[in-house]
């Protein structure tokens, strides 16, 4: 197994200057995972090698080579009034810490990077279609993509076209949901050849799913009635989101990763903590939970690195 430097350095190799774009902090900030309560995944080690603890204490210093052949990244963003300035935040962090994940796996080929908004937005096209062109308030209200509806991390453009993609904007409803934006994206509908989402999801890559809000998905008892989603909630409850997930994958939940940015309390940055998403976050044995109201998000990123290298050890090929 090759080695690499302390994690640490890892931002130096992986492109620091992105990382430290927007907010002028070193990769190492301290928006590190953290763990809400609810849930009923392990708190402890699984077999397997993927886990649910402390990324940054967990940290073996290794590279990984293992099965995992590719990575699929879906982001799931809060397009609400109150996520502009997140959405910088994620657009400057999150391209080294793809950087990184092809540095750290050798043996994956590729990073697929997909964003869909939490509520309808403004192209027309089905829900959980992913974002290719972004318009409304405080978005970058540009055509981000062409040809494929994703990105690949290797593309020498790659960090300029995710930071137009990812500034989805502001001008979306206020009753997110986002596990209904979630399963549309990997619904066999929006996936299969011919679909608005195909080529995206594929059943040889690892799945990181990586949700960044600041609101709980909304129950259909406490809706706006006059809500633009139609029908007001996700429906269905934590435990339903996770298996639906898992099911995209062939039934293995050692083939996802969730990295999820929530409100951890009620205060300025949000009105509430994301119990449900937390609950759902924490179904999964690798998993990691970040504040979406720290300052930078690079901290978190680099810290949720040890995570994926575990779900990649022992990621599960299809037959």
């Amino acid at each position: 197994m090759a080695l690499r430097p302390p994690l640490r350095v890892v931002c130096a190799l992986a492109g620091a200057a992105v990382l430290g774009a927007a907010s002028g902090v070193a990769c190492g900030s301290s928006a590190r995972p953290t763990y809400a309560e609810g849930g009923d995944a392990p708190a402890t080690e699984p077999a397997g090698g993927s886990f649910a603890g402390d990324a940054s204490s967990r940290d073996d210093g290794g590279a990984v080579d293992g099965p995992c052949p590719d990575v699929d990244v879906l982001f799931v963003v809060d397009n609400s009034g109150s996520m502009a300035d997140k959405q910088a935040r994620l657009a400057a962090s999150f391209p080294g810490f793809a950087s990184a994940i092809l540095t750290r796996l050798p043996s994956a080929r590729s990073v697929h990077v997909g964003v869909v908004a939490t509520s309808a937005y403004y192209d027309g096209k089905p829900g959980g279609c992913l974002v290719t062109k972004t318009s409304g308030p405080q978005s970058t209200n540009a055509a981000c993509l062409a040809g494929a509806p994703y990105l690949d991390a290797r593309q020498p453009d790659f960090a300029a076209r995710f930071a137009c993609v990812a500034k989805v904007g502001s001008g979306g409803d206020d009753d997110e949901v986002p596990m209904k934006s979630l399963l549309g994206a990997l619904s066999a509908a929006n996936a299969q050849p011919g679909g608005c989402n195909a080529g995206f999801l594929r059943p040889e890559a690892l799945l990181v799913v990586v949700v960044i809000t600041d609101e709980d998905d909304v129950r259909d008892a406490d809706c706006d009635p006059f809500s633009a989603q139609g029908t007001c909630g996700s429906g269905g409850t934590p435990a339903e989101w996770a298996k639906a997930v898992i099911d995209a994958k062939g039934g293995h939940p050692e083939n996802v990763v969730v990295l999820s940015l929530l409100s951890r309390t009620a205060g300025t940055c949000s009105n509430a903590p994301t119990v449900n998403l937390a609950s759902f976050t924490k179904r999964f044995p690798t998993h990691a939970i970040g504040d979406v109201c720290e300052a930078a998000y690079d901290g978190f990123f680099a810290s949720s690195l040890p995570v994926v290298d575990r779900a990649c050890a022992s990621f599960v090929p299809p037959r």
